[in-house]
């Protein structure tokens, strides 16, 4: 759907009670002026979760940070999460129908996906990045039979054995390195201002990240501030 579907619904959300006035006693209310309701969306968007398998379905609010919408896959099934204020504007605004009819039949022909297990090749530094990601591993000296490989950048691999592991049906996720010489032919150039990137890869693995996820919004040195 476009973007024009998830803008100005009829009708006005009744989650939140709007503030339609100044209040006397304060400046500035805690989360801002609501001046009414009409033509609201999501009254309450949620940021989006850093530690967990949720894959938004729409990002909003400051650098795409909220969803109203994401699903999980969860046991043999998917479990989809709605913060749109669907049962205030449904009935009212035929785009809003259309996004409550579309979210029913995705969820219902939603399918399951299996995890597959993460096998971590390398030493310290890749066990602390993953473990503060919320990832479930399990730390190996060599690949798996199958299944998905982040190899950091003291693993001792060869090309040879990566590339037999890459031809029968496994996937590597290869963490940053701070050398000019890479897996598989792969060269490294140092760049001191990059802020990221706004382009996601139209790739199966990255689905549900957003653009925000993948820039700094700063092109100040990596690690040269609190939050990069």
């Amino acid at each position: 759907m476009t973007a024009g579907a998830f803008r100005d619904w009829a009708g006005a959300s009744r989650l939140v009670e709007p503030i339609d006035a100044p209040n006397e006693n304060v400046d500035t209310p805690l989360y801002g002026w609501r001046w009414g309701a009409r033509h609201v969306v999501s009254s309450a968007a949620v940021e989006i979760p850093h530690c967990s398998g949720w894959r938004p379905l729409l990002a909003c609010e400051f650098d795409g940070a909220y969803t109203p919408l994401a699903e999980i896959p969860l046991g043999g099934g998917v479990l989809t999460f709605c913060t749109l204020d669907l049962e205030d504007h449904a009935a009212a605004d035929p785009a809003a129908e259309r996004v409550a009819r579309a979210i029913l039949a995705s969820a219902a022909a939603a399918a399951p996906e299996l995890r597959e297990p993460v096998t971590y090749l390398g030493g310290a530094t890749g066990v602390s990045l993953l473990g503060a990601s919320g990832i479930a591993f399990k730390p190996s000296a060599t690949l798996p039979q199958k299944g998905l490989a982040v190899i950091g950048a003291d693993a001792d691999i060869s090309d040879t054995t990566l590339d037999t592991f890459l031809r029968g049906g496994g996937r590597a996720l290869i963490l940053p390195r701070s050398v000019a010489g890479g897996l598989l032919g792969v060269s490294y150039s140092r760049v001191e201002n990059h802020a990221g990137s706004t382009d996601v890869p139209d790739w199966p693995a990255c689905r549900g990240l957003w653009p925000g996820e993948l820039r700094r919004r700063t092109t100040a040195p990596p690690g040269s501030l609190p939050w990069c």
